[in-house]
């Protein structure tokens, strides 16, 4: 288990392992204090260690309290021998960079079609070249400012 579950585990019932607290003591205090997110944390995670049959309606309930499934999905994951998919997001898209002088990262385009892809405009279109001139002509202010 997720030693961040641990500490919760031993913060709330003084016992050194979430393994160490009842599943019944779990379900009560989750029962008690129904929107209180570290409860429904460990009573999910105490129901996934003993595959319990009420475990994806509690992960459901659970989920709802994180704003982010991936981080939910790794704590309930960990060292449970088990991959989760946000590591294995961090695997496969590997970005490279380069540091230059330490004051900015040059990230290199992972997809360089895209870019490819895309027409190159020699010249600016008719309406900006219109657009710009009728911007030079009135440049002359045409109302007398306040201050």
């Amino acid at each position: 288990m997720h030693e961040l579950i641990n500490k919760l585990a031993f913060s709330l019932f003084q016992q050194n392992s979430l393994q160490q607290c009842s599943l019944e003591q779990l379900h009560e205090m989750a029962k008690q204090y129904p929107y209180y997110p570290a409860a429904q944390l460990l009573y999910t995670a105490r129901l996934k260690e003993l595959n319990g049959s009420d475990y994806q309606n509690e992960l459901q309930k659970t989920s709802l309290f994180f704003n982010s499934p991936l981080w939910l999905e790794n704590l309930l994951s960990a060292d449970s021998g088990e991959k989760s998919s946000f590591e294995n997001v961090q695997q496969s898209e590997k970005i490279n960079y380069e540091d230059f002088n330490n004051d900015e990262w040059v990230v290199e385009n992972p997809r360089p079609e895209i870019f490819d892809a895309m027409p190159a405009l020699k010249e600016k279109p008719e309406a900006i070249k219109t657009a710009e001139q009728k911007v030079t002509s009135e440049s002359a202010l045409s109302f007398e400012p306040y201050h």
